[in-house]
């Protein structure tokens, strides 16, 4: 085997070529980096927003339930309205009649139109139920909103094949001054 002789071209010209390849990865590890912190920034403006945009949306839900609610009393007591019409007409047909007929009429009526108003009442009960079931469920959001948030601070990064967080200054980190987690499927 044949030994070759450097001279000094050769060996500044190899590190001529470790040099430009040490700069591009750096340049490359820096243009990613700020990719990553772009993208952490919209993320963290996006979760600031969201508890407001999930408080607005479920308090537009409530109101559109109470409007619905409001509307079917109403018109369950226009119902009523027309039943309690009707039945004064029958009462007054009833008192040329006789007495019995009339006090059948008004028995008959005041009946129905308890029935109308139970029915309206067990009607609105459920409303109130699923008015609660939409705050609980708008408290149970904001939770998850404000955990995400947490988790969101997090300094972290890939090395590797694993993922690697920055943590507490008393344990022993990585060359990068972060430890390897282990992610479970």
């Amino acid at each position: 085997m044949a030994k070759k002789n450097l001279d000094a071209d050769d060996v500044l010209q190899a590190a001529t070529s470790v040099i430009e390849a040490a700069v591009h990865n750096q340049e490359t590890a820096d243009a990613l980096l700020a990719k990553l912190r772009t993208t952490l920034r919209a993320l963290e403006a996006e979760t600031r927003d969201l508890p407001r945009k999930v408080s607005e949306k479920v308090e537009q839900q409530m109101q559109a339930a109470a409007n619905n609610a409001a509307d079917k009393i109403v018109e369950k007591f226009s119902a009523a309205n027309l039943t309690a019409i009707k039945a004064a007409k029958a009462y007054e047909k009833s008192i040329q009649a006789g007495p019995k007929q009339v006090m059948l009429f008004a028995i008959a009526g005041l009946a129905l139109f308890g029935a109308v108003i139970f029915a309206s009442a067990v009607f609105y009960v459920q409303s109130l139920d699923a008015i609660q079931q939409k705050r609980q469920e708008r408290d149970l959001l904001i939770e998850q909103i404000q955990n995400y948030q947490i988790l969101s601070r997090i300094d972290y990064m890939y090395c590797g094949q694993s993922l690697c967080v920055k943590l507490d200054k008393h344990l022993k980190p990585n060359r990068y001054g972060y430890y390897p987690v282990s992610l479970r499927n």
